[in-house]
C-alpha cells in the first residue's frame, strides 16, 4: 500500500529555499548602508538554488529523507552564515544535524527532531536579521570627515606607505630576547624619526582578549582616513567602506597624485577601487571586486570555495611557497615603481609580515621545519622583513620623497595560549619609523601612529 504523502513533505523544499533566502536577505541588511537594493537579486538567486539542492541532496538519502526540509535549512543556513556566527553556532548545529542523520527517522522521534531543528532554524534567522537591523541603524553613526576637495597642496613630493603587519616597536622585541638596536640605527641613518617605545591607541590589553580580528582594519581605516577615531564597535562594514574609499586617496588623487596600490592576501588591501594600479599576486579570489562579494559571497562559506584552495589544488607551489612568492612580488614591485613611476605618487603597500605563516628564516631562505617553537619563528620573521623594509627604503632615491613605515599591531601569535603570555608593550608595541622631511623630532614625537599621514599631508598644505 502506497503511504499517504502530507501537503507539508510536498512542499518541504520551500523551508530551506526561505530559510537560505531570508538569511541573504539579512546579510544584506547588514551592508544596506553601503549596497544598492538592486544588487540582491544574484545573491538571493544563488541561496534559492543553494537551498533546493541542498533539500534533493538530503532528500535522496533515505536515512535522512523524512528530515530533510530540516537538515537542508540547517545546513544552508551554516553555510550562508560562515563569517557571522564562525565556532558560535556551527558546533550546534553540527551535533542537531548528526542527531537528524544517526537517528530512527521513525514518526515517534521525527516530530521531536524536526521541533528541535526547526527552533534552531528560527533562532539562527532572528539573530541573523536582528543583527542587520542593529547594524543598519548604527551604521550611520560614524563621523564624517569634512575634507575640502578644493584644497590645493604647495608641494606634492612622493609619498611612500608602508604597513608590515604585526611589526613590534623596539622595546617590545626587546622584551622577546632580540635587539634590534642595529635595524632601527640604520634607519636612523636614512634620515627616519624611529619612536622605539610607540604604541597604538588601542585600548584592548593583551589580557583582555587574546586574538583581536578587528585591530588591523580599525587602525587601517583610522590612519587612512587623517586618523579618525575608529571604535572597536564599528560595525565592520563600516570600516570596509573606510578602508576602500578613504579620504587621503581623494585628497591625493585630486592634488594630481597617481595612486599605486600593492595589495595583501587580505581582502580588503587586496585591491582599492581608487588605485590608478593595482599590484596583486595571483588574486586570491575569482569573484569581482565589488562590495557585492565582500559584503555577502566573501563573507560565508563560498568564500572557501572561490578563493586559494583552488589556486593550491592546481599549483605546483606549496600554500608556503605561494606566500613566498607573494613578499618577493611585492618588494619587487615597489622597487620598480620608486625607480620608474612617475611622479607625483602615493605608494601603499600592506606587508602580511612579520604576520604568520612563518615562512621566511632569519637569513631569507625557506622556513620548512614546523617544529621550531612558535616565538622562535616569529623573530626570525621579524628578522628577516628587517632586511626585506630596508631594501625598500634604499630603492627610494629621492631625497625629498615622504617615506612612513607604520606597524597597525603589536605581537599577536596563532596560539591563544602564547598571546597570554605578551605583555602590553609586545600587545600593543608597534613599529613606527617615519621620514618626513620639513617636520621636526619634537612634532613628530607628539603624533599617534594613526595620524602620520595626516601630519604629512598637512605639512603640504
Amino acid at each position: 500500500m502506497q503511504k499517504y504523502i502530507s501537503v507539508s513533505e510536498k512542499l518541504g523544499f520551500l523551508l530551506p529555499i526561505l530559510a537560505c533566502g531570508l538569511t541573504v536577505v539579512s546579510l544584506f541588511g547588514v551592508n544596506a548602508n553601503r549596497l544598492h537594493w538592486g544588487q540582491l537579486l544574484a545573491p538571493l538567486g544563488l541561496s534559492v538554488f543553494l537551498g533546493f539542492m541542498l533539500w534533493v541532496v538530503f532528500w535522496a538519502i533515505p536515512r535522512t529523507r523524512h528530515g530533510s526540509p530540516i537538515i537542508a535549512s540547517v545546513t544552508g543556513i551554516v553555510i550562508m552564515t560562515w563569517m557571522a556566527f564562525n565556532w558560535t553556532v556551527l558546533p550546534v548545529a553540527i551535533i542537531l544535524l548528526a542527531i537528524a542523520i544517526s537517528a530512527n527517522l521513525a514518526y515517534a522521534h521525527i516530530k521531536v527532531t524536526k521541533a528541535v531543528l526547526l527552533t534552531l532554524v528560527a533562532l539562527m534567522l532572528v539573530v541573523s536579521l536582528g543583527q542587520a537591523g542593529v547594524n543598519s541603524i548604527s551604521g550611520t553613526a560614524r563621523a564624517e570627515i569634512e575634507i575640502d576637495p578644493d584644497i590645493v597642496l604647495k608641494s606634492r613630493p612622493d609619498i611612500y606607505f608602508i604597513l608590515p603587519d604585526r611589526f613590534p616597536n623596539h622595546y617590545a622585541i626587546l622584551e622577546s630576547g632580540y635587539d634590534n638596536e642595529g635595524f632601527i640605527e640604520k634607519l636612523r641613518a636614512m634620515g627616519f624619526y624611529v619612536n622605539d617605545s610607540a604604541l597604538s591607541s588601542d585600548e584592548i590589553l593583551a589580557s583582555d582578549r587574546p586574538v583581536d580580528t578587528s585591530r588591523t582594519p580599525r587602525f587601517v581605516a583610522s590612519v587612512l582616513n587623517m586618523g579618525v577615531v575608529v571604535d572597536i564597535g564599528t560595525p565592520y562594514n563600516i570600516v570596509s567602506r573606510m578602508i576602500k574609499n578613504h579620504e587621503v586617496g581623494k585628497l591625493l588623487k585630486a592634488n594630481g597624485y597617481e595612486y599605486h596600490h600593492i595589495g595583501a592576501w587580505w581582502t580588503e588591501t587586496e585591491v582599492n577601487g581608487m588605485a590608478d594600479y593595482n599590484y596583486v599576486y595571483k588574486s586570491q579570489s575569482f569573484m569581482p571586486d565589488d562590495e557585492l562579494a565582500v559584503a555577502v559571497l566573501d563573507r560565508s562559506l563560498f568564500r572557501y570555495l572561490t578563493t586559494c584552495p583552488f589556486q593550491y589544488i592546481t599549483a605546483s607551489d606549496s600554500i608556503d611557497e605561494i606566500r613566498r612568492q607573494q613578499h618577493l612580488f611585492q618588494l619587487n614591485t615597489f622597487i620598480d615603481i620608486a625607480s620608474s613611476a612617475p611622479s607625483p605618487k602615493f605608494t601603499f603597500v600592506h606587508l602580511l609580515l612579520p604576520h604568520p605563516p612563518y615562512v621566511w628564516s632569519a637569513d631569507g631562505s625557506p622556513n620548512t621545519d614546523n617544529l621550531i617553537p612558535l616565538p622562535e619563528q616569529y623573530m626570525a620573521q621579524i628578522k628577516y622583513t628587517e632586511g626585506y623594509l630596508l631594501q625598500m627604503v634604499s630603492s627610494i632615491k629621492d631625497d625629498n620623497a615622504i617615506i612612513i613605515i607604520q606597524a597597525d599591531e603589536g605581537m599577536a601569535y596563532t596560539d591563544n595560549e602564547l598571546n597570554l603570555q605578551l605583555s602590553n608593550t609586545q600587545w600593543n608595541g608597534v613599529l613606527s619609523a617615519w621620514r618626513i622631511p620639513g617636520i621636526s623630532e619634537d612634532v613628530l614625537k607628539t603624533q599617534r601612529p594613526e595620524e602620520v599621514l595626516k601630519c604629512a599631508i598637512d605639512s603640504l598644505r
